[in-house]
């Protein structure tokens, strides 16, 4: 198990009995498919799937910022748009992505040529911690508050999304750069956003630290349940797979076992499986987030400690 550190505060896994938020209703990577009736021609149209991922160069200003997405659509070189998802905002924790990229939705579109992607946002909230360890919770109604200065973006993305591969966009969002603060402590975040291809040949992971059990064991692989967006992938392991002791190989798992998952995304849809650790034995007892206190003894043996939770 590989520990990560974030501005000096510990990245944490706890088991406790509380729940967590997560993405329901994610949408099901699917293979490409061919549908009649081209452009007036009577000919075929060759879908293929579009996953995106989500990474963040963090600011040290909040412990969490979470921000909704209401609608993503790709702009063909034509200047017409395809439409990646529209409708209730799927939340995301951007705080923590900058160690641990995660993918946010996968949607299928016709292979054509596309100019830039478009994200609208919405509904921001974040938590401070001062150097006491006490938090601080922002919405819009708040005082001090955080609020949305511009709602959608465009992001420069040309490329050719061919019939015969998947493609992956890596979505960065600058934190550091899109927030900032005024005198009586209000925050704006005006996003400042870049995506570019994902490439078999990157050498960084698209998934990282992600959760969820597996189904479908066989010896070479299995299908993974992404707990924090609701999208099942299938992944496959490798020579340079590497399994924790307490799982041992990929015909060890069982159906429904959760694990902790690091993994590259391929151009044929699949995920090659780098790290594969035991996860937590519930998803919904469990808390991700900084740790802004420092441990302490109970007097019985254990050890109170507080974190600023990041679900």
């Amino acid at each position: 198990m590989r520990a990560k550190l974030c501005f000096l505060a510990l990245l944490l896994s706890l088991f406790i009995l509380t729940g967590c938020g997560g993405a329901a209703g994610g949408f099901t990577t699917s293979r490409s498919q061919s549908s009649g009736g081209g452009s007036g021609s009577g000919g075929s149209t060759t879908n293929q799937t579009i996953s995106l991922f989500v990474t963040d160069a963090a600011s040290d200003q909040v412990g969490s910022f979470h921000i909704g997405v209401t609608a993503a659509s790709l702009v063909k070189s034509d200047g017409s748009s395809v439409s990646l998802y529209s409708g209730t905002a799927r939340t995301l924790e951007l705080r923590h992505l900058q160690l641990a990229p995660t993918l946010a939705l996968s949607a299928t579109v016709p292979a054509n040529t596309y100019s830039s992607l478009f994200v609208t946002f919405s509904s921001p909230t974040l938590q401070t911690v001062n150097a006491a360890g006490q938090t601080n919770s922002l919405t819009s109604s708040s005082s001090p508050s955080v609020s949305l200065k511009t709602a959608s973006v465009t992001i420069p993305l040309s490329f050719q999304l061919p019939s015969s591969t998947q493609a992956g966009i890596m979505i960065d969002v600058d934190l550091s750069k899109s927030l900032s603060t005024d005198s009586n402590g209000n925050f704006t975040f005006d996003p400042v956003v870049t995506a570019s291809l994902v490439s078999d040949t990157d050498i960084g992971l698209q998934l990282v630290g992600a959760e969820g059990p597996v189904s479908n064991v066989t010896s070479s692989g299995f299908d993974f349940l992404a707990s924090d967006s609701g999208l099942t992938v299938h992944v496959v392991t490798d020579s340079t797979t590497q399994f924790a002791s307490a799982i041992g190989s990929a015909s060890a798992l069982q159906s429904g076992q959760n694990i902790r998952l690091d993994a590259k995304f391929r151009s044929d849809g699949d995920y090659v499986a780098k790290f594969v650790n035991p996860g937590p034995p519930s998803l919904t007892s469990r808390q991700n987030g900084l740790l802004n206190q420092a441990a302490t003894s109970n007097g019985l043996g254990g050890y109170t400690f507080n974190i600023l939770t990041q679900n």
